[in-house]
């Protein structure tokens, strides 16, 4: 036995085939029998039986089968991508394979690297892999290099930061750099720190985090919160330490509701959140770990529990392989044995056929903080639904995907050869799949040696377990050929059963339900001569049941193994079905398998709307009858994202049926139906009393089909839609339920000159909208439109601008640039208005000095915000708490009128100036060496390192003042290229890692603003030295009982007694413990010192750096 010398490399599993001779020629074992991880070995070309099948053996050598081409393996479940590996082995287990060799992500873009922070430890992966990883978590993607990334994981630990003012911050080691004096693992409040932070001051929730935290009085996070007796309470403030989340009250069991322990897990269906009043919350602050688990009442009326990130499949019906004796109807109906052949009824029943009614989809859900979400898999079954459960300590875990639909990849298994002898390796191969099914069904074979007569044989066939839809080319390939000659036994009904088995397996084929039940038969058959053979119509009710879905019924996870063939699946069927039926002899009787249609009527067409979770779609809602279709705009677009299903009868002559539908706001008017069936109907409070002028009345009006409508004031009588002037509702969709927003004119706003007064009553003080419809199936307008009416108070609006619908920009209570003096104003209210400020509180209307410039048309209003605008400039601003106080005065089209409401109380509206500028206290490079050395150069200066190009280099910022304490956001920019925010930043602290940079100068400018529009700028230049010289000892002496020395750069010194030309290894007496500049060891007598040092780039003495003699 010889094999050619080859190194195999999958995942962590690493084979070296050794005691092997070389040969020039090899054959190729693409799969070693018995091993399942060793594939493309080469061999001798004697010896190949030894070791592979012919199904797995090439004449080549393993350079050769495009199943060893070497390329990028993309596992999309988890979104990796693997270079150097081997097609058969990625696409064995489940990857996409591509030919280019290092997943470069320019050629690959799923492939892209950058760096995924999740948890504690950054790691540069994918994104799609990051997002498999922070399941559960908010992902954090960022786009950088591998260098920066692994910078991160460094300092990412938290602890006490001890500022030189003593004061304290707790944050990660990479926060503190160039801040203060690092503490890992201590809590500001912690005895030894000597700070004035308080213990467990307060509690709250954490941004991007899942537990309720206490808090010390310099608002520092601490340990996860414990309950406020003093026992546990000191138990989670752990001594000053930080206390791990596993070691916390109620670790890995989420806490849901719990009044005593904020530990709550995201992965456990909880999370931190503030509570409102009369809502459970712990004993210590209105905070609990919020229940995220999903509740809902299943397809079979049960009341289901999902737990957070859990997502699972949905089924409109009974899905995968069926057989008839599954409907106990089948069996005991006289009416359904009616249907069947008799001579095969006790066979037949137990033969399999792929199951999947016209119009049934898979649904993907999802538990999502409490929220179930939905999806379609893909219309049509183009993609179906898996799923599996799994167990991670006590989380059990629901997943569901939705996979493409290998139907047609069924189809494609060759399992006969040319001299109809079975491959038992395809036959294998479509049993595995667990989207196949294999069936057999009975033809007649000729059998010549005893003359032209036939046997009964069953053959095998490979299907889609869960066949696609909408798929009429393939049901016309289904055609099957009864010799005239073979009548008794076997009648013509005895092979039709068959024929109707294969049909519903490929499709939307032959006697078939839909997804509620009801169905259609489509199946043909005649005789050579003409005569027609009668197919019972009603052969679809044998199905019935099957819409119904089965618990515990999922598609299982798919081992796919590709066909040998390859070949179109449409093609495939067409030659098999011949090659079977079309041989020498006479052929008599045809079946043959047609489209499904649709029942006739339309009658449960809005069934298809019941579920939103399963909305509607066009397959589901056309296969509820032959009038059913989803609702299109005139271009016949889908109307939006989940349009419902009607009945559209295109025959029909009538225009859509308008009747009243709701009162959306306000609450206090109400449809008045006195005139219903004139088509007229009136709006007016629930008391019956007209409606106040400038009152917005939101309300729906209802068609009986799918219909667009538009409103006027004025009457379009005798025309069509498209030739209405007025206002669409619903941007111009077709819809069952229309929503109408009007807001009541004022009938003194009117021009007096431009109408007449009687006019002005007759429209406005008893105002008409009129309503035309158009029906969507056949474009049809009801001429007569239907009329709203509106009863408007005629009285005076005794009612001034509301304040508490008031807008402002800036916000009331904001703070401003720091001494600014001068600043824009816009105000939005509820009327319109003439509005005036004054600096002085409670003057009189007339008497304040400014005025706004306000919109005071009824159609000036926003159409966003529902209110009108006033603008003006706030000038004299102070550089401290800046007061107005404004009053309107409505109905500006009455002029002076007296009838004019005025608010009494001022609306006061408050800016504060910035305590002052917004300042760079420091700009640093910082520099993290080897052994967690940390060098910083403030402002500018020089930067020494060991290597080109220096890594591990960060700028910090620092600022103060402005309005908010040195709270900003900044950005960086390297002299000569585009800003960019800062990696962290939207604080007073502001870093930014770097990438390598080679020896050299550069100049990094900085740009910082808060929120209220303070501005500062800084730069600094900064030298990268490249340091190749090994420490030099400056000093040497003897102190005490040890001899120290003195190195003029950090370093670590080693010493033998033995020669200069030593090497530094963990034998080697060493004389520091970390890198210093002094270095210090016992001292004996009568010993030679030889004396080597390195620094902290590794420079480090070829020969002795001393040699001291004693």
């Amino acid at each position: 036995m010889k094999l050619k010398n080859k190194i195999v490399l999958f995942g962590a599993l690493f084979f070296l085939l050794t005691n092997i001779s070389l040969f020039v020629s090899a054959d190729c074992c693409i799969r070693l029998r018995g091993n399942a991880n060793v594939f493309c070995q080469d061999v001798e070309p004697t010896d190949w039986q030894q070791f592979c099948d012919s199904s797995d053996h090439s004449f080549d050598d393993c350079d050769i089968p495009s199943s060893c081409q070497i390329g990028c393996c993309i596992d999309n479940s988890q979104g990796t991508c693997s270079p150097n590996s081997l097609k058969i082995k990625c696409e064995n287990d489940g990857g996409e394979f591509n030919t280019n060799n290092e997943c470069s992500g320019e050629l690959i873009p799923e492939c892209g690297m950058g760096c995924c922070v999740s948890g504690s430890t950054p790691r540069f992966t994918t994104e799609n892999n990051c997002r498999y990883i922070s399941q559960g978590h908010k992902m954090d993607f960022r786009d950088m290099s591998q260098e920066d990334c692994f910078g991160l994981s460094r300092s990412m630990e938290e602890g006490a930061c001890v500022y030189e003012s003593g004061s304290c911050g707790f944050k990660t080691e990479r926060e503190c750099y160039g801040q203060g004096y690092f503490h890992a693992g201590l809590l500001c409040s912690h005895p030894s720190l000597e700070t004035n932070c308080v213990k467990q001051n307060s509690i709250n929730c954490v941004d991007g985090k899942d537990e309720i935290y206490w808090f010390d009085s310099c608002g520092n996070r601490e340990n996860i919160y414990e309950d406020g007796n003093p026992d546990t309470k000191n138990r989670s403030w752990n001594n000053g330490f930080v206390l791990k989340k596993n070691e916390s009250c109620g670790a890995n069991s989420g806490n849901i509701n719990s009044q005593t322990c904020g530990n709550c897990e995201r992965d456990l269906s909880s999370m931190c959140q503030q509570t409102k009043q009369g809502e459970t919350h712990v004993q210590n602050g209105n905070f609990i770990c919020r229940d995220l688990k999903c509740y809902y009442t299943d397809q079979w009326g049960t009341s289901q529990t999902k737990n957070n990130g859990d997502s699972w499949c949905v089924y409109d019906t009974y899905i995968g392989e069926g057989n008839l004796s599954w409907n106990s109807n089948i069996m005991t109906d006289q009416k359904y044995k009616d249907l069947l052949p008799k001579q095969r009824y006790k066979d037949l029943l137990p033969k399999n056929f792929a199951n999947a009614p016209v119009g049934s989809e898979h649904w993907v859900m999802g538990c999502n903080e409490g929220e179930i979400i939905h999806e379609i898999a893909g219309e049509y079954r183009n993609y179906i639904c898996e799923q599996t459960t799994t167990s991670e300590g006590p989380i059990t875990k629901t997943s569901a995907e939705a996979v493409e639909n290998q139907a047609d990849e069924c189809l494609n298994y060759d399992l006969y050869d040319s001299a109809w002898n079975k491959i038992e390796n395809n036959i294998e191969a479509c049993q595995k799949n667990t989207h196949c099914l294999l069936i057999n069904f009975t033809y007649m074979k000729p059998h010549y040696e005893k003359g032209l007569n036939y046997v009964a044989e069953d053959n095998l066939l490979c299907v889609p377990r869960y066949p696609k839809g909408n798929n009429p080319d393939m049901c016309a390939e289904i055609r099957f050929v009864t010799p005239r000659n073979v009548w008794a036994p076997y009648t013509p009904e005895f092979f039709f059963w068959d024929v109707q088995r294969l049909c519903i397996s490929v499709g939307d084929c032959g006697a078939k339900i839909n997804y509620i039940g009801q169905g259609t038969t489509n199946l043909q058959s005649h005789m050579d001569t003409g005569v027609k053979q009668n197919i019972n119509e009603n052969l679809w009710e044998l199905y019935k049941g099957f819409e119904k879905p089965v618990k515990s019924q999922y598609v299982q996870p798919n081992n796919l193994v590709s066909s040998t063939s390859g070949g179109d699946p449409i093609n495939e069927i067409k030659t098999y079905l011949h090659a079977l039926t079309d041989q020498k002899g006479i052929h008599a009787y045809v079946t043959e398998c047609l489209n499904w249609n649709p029942p006739k009527e339309g009658e449960n067409c809005e069934r298809c709307n019941d579920d939103p979770l399963m909305p509607c779609t066009q397959y589901r809602c056309r296969s509820l009858g032959e009038t059913c279709d989803i609702l299109t705009n005139e271009n016949g677009e889908q109307i939006d994202e989940n349009p419902p299903c009607v009945k559209i009868d295109r025959n029909d002559p009538t225009p859509p049926i308008i009747s009243i539908g709701e009162i959306l706001e306000p609450d206090y008017v109400n449809f008045s139906t006195t005139n219903f069936q004139n088509k007229r109907i009136e709006i007016k409070k629930n008391d019956s009393s007209c409606i106040q002028e400038t009152t917005k009345i939101d309300f729906t009006l209802e068609t009986n089909n799918a219909s667009q409508c538009k409103w006027s004031l004025t009457n379009p009588a005798n025309v069509e839609l498209d030739e209405m002037e007025g206002e669409y509702t619903d941007a111009g969709n077709y819809k069952l339920e229309h929503t109408i927003s009007f807001v009541l004119p004022n009938v003194n706003s009117l021009n007096p000159q431009d109408v007449y007064e009687n006019e002005i009553t007759e429209k406005f003080g008893n105002l008409s909208m009129y309503v035309k419809c158009k029906k969507g199936a056949n474009k049809r307008t009801n001429i007569e439109p239907y009329v709203v009416n509106f009863c408007i108070r005629s009285g005076p609006d005794i009612w001034g601008v509301y304040y508490g619908l008031t807008i402002t920009e800036p916000e009331n209570g904001a703070f401003i640039k720091y001494n600014l003096t001068e600043i824009p104003m816009k105000m939005w209210i509820n009327e319109p208005a003439e509005c005036k400020y004054d600096a002085t509180p409670n003057k009189a209307y007339n008497e304040m000095t400014n005025s706004f410039e306000c919109q005071t048309d009824l159609e000036d209003e926003d159409e966003i915000l529902g209110r009108w605008l006033c603008n003006t400039t706030l000038t004299n601003l102070n550089n401290n708490e800046n007061k107005f106080y404004i009053k309107c005065k409505d109905q500006p089209w009455l002029g002076e009128s007296d009838l004019r409401n005025i608010n009494q109380n001022d609306f006061i509206y408050t800016l504060h100036d910035s305590p002052s500028e917004l300042k760079i206290d420091s700009l640093k490079l910082s520099h993290q060496q080897e052994g967690g050395v940390l060098d910083i150069i403030e402002d500018e200066g020089t930067l020494r390192g060991g290597y080109e190009p220096m890594g591990g280099l960060g700028l910090i910022v620092g600022t103060s003042g402005g309005a908010y304490d040195g709270v900003a956001n900044c950005e960086w920019a390297q002299s000569g290229s585009s800003w960019d925010l800062m990696f962290e930043t939207n604080s007073s602290t502001h870093a930014q890692p770097l990438s390598g940079r080679n020896k050299g100068t550069y100049e990094f400018l900085i740009s910082c603003e808060d929120d209220a529009g303070n501005k500062a700028e800084a730069n600094a230049t900064y030298y990268i030295e490249i340091d190749t010289t090994p420490p030099i000892v400056t000093r040497a002496y003897k102190e005490g009982g040890n001899l120290k020395i003195i190195t003029d750069e950090l370093a670590k010194c080693y010493y033998t007694f033995e020669r200069c030309n030593f090497e530094i290894t963990n034998e080697t007496k060493d004389m520091t413990i970390a890198l210093s500049k002094e270095h210090e060891t016992e001292l004996i007598n009568e010993k030679n010192y030889y004396i080597k040092c390195k620094d902290a780039f590794k420079n480090k003495n070829s020969e002795c750096a001393i040699v001291i003699k004693t």
